[in-house]
Parts: C-alpha cells; structure tokens; sequence
C-alpha cells in the first residue's frame, strides 16, 4: 500500500533538460515529427516560427510581426463612452 512513499522524490536536473530542449531545438526531424499534429499556418505559431528563421531584426518584416506577436497598437481604449447612447433610453426597454 505504501510502496510509493518509500520511492525517492524525482529531482529535477535543469542541465539534462537544456541538453533535452537544445536538441529538440537543433534537429529539424524532431521538430518536423512534434509539428505534423499541430496546425501551426496562419496563427501566432507561424508568426513566432517566421520571426526566429528573419537574419536581419531590422526589417520592418519584422518589427511588423513582433508587433503582432505582442499586441502592440492592436486594440485603443475608447475615449469616453456615453451610456445612454449606447443602451438607449428606459422607455425603450420597457
């Protein structure tokens, strides 16, 4: 009943996992296998995917897609909302 309690606690080892994720990252058949079930064509996963294989960060490619990829300028707060404009008046709910 108590087998399990006996067990050692897994310990992480950091440096066997960054040799785990650098091959991941580094062998194209990996990441071609882990990517055949994943739709990753237009949506965030391209944009990351075409921002990391861009040389020059200077492109305005890129600026474009890092801007996509982190929201910026996507949505502007409106200046002041009027109510009763945007529900009408109570007359017309009742």
């Amino acid at each position: 009943m108590f087998k399990d309690v006996k067990k050692n606690p897994y310990t992480v080892d950091f440096s066997q996992e960054r040799e785990i994720f650098n091959e991941i990252i580094s062998n194209k058949n990996i990441l071609n296998e882990i990517k055949k079930n994943i739709h990753v064509k237009n949506n965030i996963l391209s944009d990351l995917e075409d921002i990391n294989n861009l040389s020059d960060k200077n492109y305005i490619i890129y600026k474009s897609l890092y801007d996509k990829i982190i929201n910026v300028g996507e949505f502007k707060n409106p200046k002041k909302i009027n109510m009763k404009n945007l529900l009408g008046s109570a007359e017309s709910y009742y």
